[in-house]
């Protein structure tokens, strides 16, 4: 069936759509009972899906290794999920962030975004094209859209960052699956989507096919793939790695009992070549939500089909495991071990074990892109890495927020590795480019400076604008192009009311008075901070926000902006606006239309689905499709805001 699906759908189609100047891009096999990796080979880009793959990194790595080895463009639909209208874009930066960490290297913000539409089935905030589920509406009716050009402006430098050179995947795993799970969070008894994003898979330190999270908590990256991929003739063992051109992978790992005969005599090639090789028994892999689940109890012991050649194959695997190169070990816990000792560690190492970090590493012939992911977003605490980063040479830390670039100058060089600090906050992502250097360079002085600076500032009386955003006056669109047909659309204008709160102190919008829990909207906070002379020169200054409870925002001093907010960081450098004397200092807060919706009744009855309600611990409807709970949301600028000053050079 997988044959008769390339040969008679997807081959004719690109064939046809490459005859007319056009190629073909698509999501490929998943739900379908087809494998799932191979059809790759017949598509110019391979596509995947936030909502069906419930952002859990292990589905994208089984479309990683096909858009690798076949040389395609990554990309993902991202945006489609049950909670319209509710998480702000930290939610959504978190799955974009994932699927980068998995290879992904083109995001496709998914969503019907305009306003207009019959008047029978438009209301506001807008049109709703796909129901009011299944898509975040990207546009203008959001009130983070006056921040969107920051948001694509960074994540399109992560994107240009993740398409230079060549990948560098440490370990391919074998892995044939013909009905490929793409309902990762449906149907789970009291378990919300949101549960799902935030603490289970992946986040909760659990894998899905290959559960030893040691090799991910060491820095292996990994992708699965077919067995019948090896077979392109130009995959091939040189210079240390397999397909040196592709993914690059250092060694394969073989765990399922099915093998297809062919792969096998390819795969015995390989490992004739010099290629290490790891047979696995006993390795257990979850198949359906639900606790479906299959334990291989020997890898590789019979083929994929009724060809009769089990026998054969026997034969093959004996010659295999008697080569130098190929070990087999009898539990999954053993791998990491057996890695070491065959001399495969991770391109990208971490020092200690932590179980928060995601890699994805890429190179060219001037250096190595590493993009680097605090993974657990929802925790407290901050991690601190050391990266092994294969090859000697300077590391830069490239800002895809402020798009500036430095030098890292945390760092050593020791017997061909590079090794790096890093400190990441919960949910923060970054990017280093480590320079090729023909022979070790003597780090710079890291040591913190010696001499005084001014104490620390904090804000704490703020003068509080709020734009209140609800429904406004309905416009008819009307047009009639000389046919006889005359069409009408409508929309609604959105009413941007403004509450003045003179002096607050930095609350949730929902435990202010003047504002309340039924607002959503824009909020503008200003406060002034009279600074002396010693805060000019040498001495720079981080503005630190507290929290924008997870939605975007922008920073003016003295009327400029000051650059990007990175939300999971929430500081910024202002040292080159501020001046000694009086300053200005704006912070534009957005909100999502959650709690404005939530009172409207928007989550009770919406479309042709009975969908929320606004009491958490209350029962869903009977009819209700969806497990999905709506509930009043903390907006605004919230915690302290500190001016915090420190030494940029040593003053003469």
């Amino acid at each position: 069936m997988t044959d008769l699906y390339m040969e008679n759908m997807l081959r004719p189609m690109q064939e046809w759509l490459h005859s007319i100047g056009m190629t073909l891009r698509s999501e490929i096999s998943y739900g379908l009972p087809f494998e799932i990796s191979q059809p790759g080979k017949y598509v110019d880009g391979i596509e995947t899906e936030s909502l069906e793959f419930c952002s859990q990194i292990e589905s994208f790595r089984n479309l990683a290794d096909p858009s690798h080895l076949y040389r395609r463009l990554y990309s993902s639909e991202t945006g489609a999920s049950l909670m319209n209208y509710m998480n702000g874009l930290e939610f959504y930066t978190q799955i974009i962030y994932t699927q980068f960490a998995a290879g992904v290297a083109r995001t496709v913000l998914h969503g019907y975004a305009g306003i207009a539409g019959s008047d029978a089935s438009t209301r506001w905030p807008g049109h709703e094209g796909m129901w009011p589920v299944f898509s975040e509406r990207f546009g203008s009716r959001q009130p983070s859209y006056c921040h969107y050009g920051d948001w694509t402006a960074m994540i399109s430098r992560y994107q240009l960052m993740l398409r230079q050179g060549r990948p560098r995947v440490d370990l391919g795993i074998l892995r044939l699956d013909y009905n490929f799970n793409n309902l990762i969070s449906w149907g789970l008894d009291n378990l919300t989507e949101l549960d799902y994003y935030e603490n289970k898979g992946f986040r909760a330190n659990e894998g899905l096919y290959w559960k030893d999270m040691s090799l991910q908590n060491t820095g292996y990256t990994y992708d699965y793939f077919a067995p019948q991929i090896l077979e392109e003739d130009f995959v091939k063992w040189e210079d240390g790695m397999l397909d040196p051109e592709g993914a690059g992978y250092q060694a394969l790992l073989v765990y399922q009992e099915a093998l297809p005969y062919s792969a096998a005599l390819k795969l015995y090639q390989l490992a004739q070549a010099g290629m290490p090789l790891l047979f696995v028994d006993g390795v257990n892999e979850t198949l359906r939500p639900e606790g479906i689940s299959y334990t291989h109890r020997q890898a590789a012991v019979r083929t994929a089909s009724l060809d009769r050649k089990d026998e054969a194959l026997a034969e093959i695997i004996a010659g295999m495991k008697a080569l130098p190169n190929v070990r087999e070990i009898q539990e999954q816990g053993q791998t990491l071990e057996t890695l070491r000792e065959m001399g495969i560690i991770p391109r990208a190492a971490f020092l200690e074990k932590n179980p928060c970090i995601l890699t994805n590493l890429r190179e060219d012939e001037s250096g190595k892109y590493l993009f680097v992911y605090q993974f657990m977003y929802t925790k407290q605490e901050p991690s601190d890495v050391t990266l092994s980063v294969e090859g000697i040479g300077r590391p830069w830390r490239l800002d895809c927020w402020s798009g500036e670039i430095g030098q890292i100058p945390d760092y050593r060089q020791h017997m061909g590795r590079t090794e790096l600090k890093l400190h990441l906050q919960p949910g923060e992502a970054c990017m280093i480019y480590l320079e090729h250097s023909s022979q070790e360079e003597k780090p710079q002085d890291s040591r913190p400076s010696e001499w005084d600076v001014p104490e620390p500032v904090r804000l704490r009386q703020w003068d509080l604008v709020v734009e209140d955003w609800n429904e406004g006056r309905k416009v008819s669109i009307l047009e009639n192009r000389g046919l006889g047909i005359e069409t009408e659309e409508v929309y609604y204008e959105t009413s941007k009311e403004r509450i003045h709160v003179p002096e607050t102190d930095l609350r949730p919008w929902c435990e202010i008075p003047q504002i309340g829990p039924e607002v959503s909207g824009v909020g503008y906070y200003t406060a002034n901070a009279v600074l002396s002379e010693e805060w000019g020169g040498a001495c720079g200054t981080v503005l630190a926000l507290g929290s924008t409870n997870g939605n975007t925002a922008a920073v003016y001093v003295n009327g400029k902006k000051a650059g990007l907010v990175d939300f999971n960081v929430n500081r910024i450098d202002i040292s080159k606006l501020l001046v000694p004397g009086e300053n200005t200092i704006c912070i534009e807060v957005s909100s999502t239309l959650n709690n404005r919706l939530l009172a409207r009744g928007y989550y009770k009855k919406a479309g042709l689905c009975t969908l929320q309600i606004n009491d958490e611990d209350a029962e869903l409807p009977e009819d209700s499709p969806f497990n999905i709970r709506a509930s009043v949301r903390e907006y605004g600028l919230t915690g302290e805001v500190t001016l915090i000053p420190y030494r940029r050079e040593r003053p003469e």
